[in-house]
């Protein structure tokens, strides 16, 4: 099974927040990161798919049905590979 990705753009991170008013001090502190680490993702973006989908939410306040989706399909998509891994080491031994 493919895992569905998901990103913010620089562009989006900046949008988000506008339209959230939410600001650099205040996202930091609802992540837990510097402000340092916030203007960086102003300027280039959120590539990981986990993290981008923790930043939306904190921005946004909320997932959105989109990002529900993605969860959902990442989990049960990890939750496979875990099951398969299992089901290799127990017949190898």
């Amino acid at each position: 099974m493919r895992l569905p990705k998901y990103s913010l753009s620089a562009d989006r991170v900046r949008r988000l927040m506008r339209i959230h008013r939410v600001t650099i001090r205040e996202l930091a502190k609802r992540l837990g990161v510097s402000q340092a680490i916030v203007r960086q993702a102003r300027e280039k973006g959120v590539a990981d798919t986990w993290t981008a989908i923790d930043w939306e939410q904190e921005i946004v306040g909320e997932y959105s049905a989109k990002l529900r989706a993605i969860v959902k399909q990442r989990r049960a998509a990890e939750a496979e590979a875990a099951e398969a891994f299992i089901a290799r080491r127990s017949h190898a031994g």
